[in-house]
């Protein structure tokens, strides 16, 4: 079993589809919206790193 796993664009499209397969298998994950966390604003995205600097995967699914 692996570590927790950020997800970028995790409310998206592919993002919840994911999510739906994390859950159902167990697996921990951390995901935000774009008002949660904008990626384009340098603060913010440092923060999520490092709000969740214990996760061993990062699955990068944001985008426009």
């Amino acid at each position: 079993m692996t570590g927790k796993i950020l997800i970028t664009g995790g409310t998206g499209f592919v993002g919840t589809h994911l999510r739906s397969v994390l859950d159902e298998r167990g697996i921990d994950y951390f995901s935000f919206s774009q008002k949660q966390y904008d990626l384009t604003v340098r603060d913010q995205a440092e923060a999520v790193f490092r709000a969740n600097s214990d996760a061993e995967i990062i699955v990068h699914l944001a985008g426009y």
